[in-house]
């Protein structure tokens, strides 16, 4: 279920002209049960898959992780451009 979630927000974001998404999610060293609430921000995993890369490692359960939204001209392909983003975002 994350993994729509959090798509959402990249478009939402990318759509209203966002650059960079940044996240805060929990890593699970060993993959040990936690407790309900530990990992409400996400895992690091379902981010890194979405395109999000660690840019920060203070922490040894949650570090900063950015997503770049690369924009691309836009217009339809017919006018020479195209219509999304690249970056772990969407591109149509």
């Amino acid at each position: 279920m994350n993994p729509p979630l959090i798509q959402g927000a990249i478009d939402y974001a990318a759509s209203h002209g966002a650059r960079i998404i940044e996240a805060y999610p929990f890593i699970n060293p060993g993959k040990k049960y936690r407790m309900v609430g530990e990992a409400f921000m996400g895992f690091a995993s379902t981010f890194e898959r979405l395109g999000f890369r660690p840019v920060s490692d203070k922490s040894k359960v949650r570090n900063i992780m950015r997503l770049y939204l690369h924009y691309r001209k836009f217009g339809t392909p017919q006018e020479g451009g195209d219509s999304g983003l690249v970056g772990g975002a969407w591109v149509t």
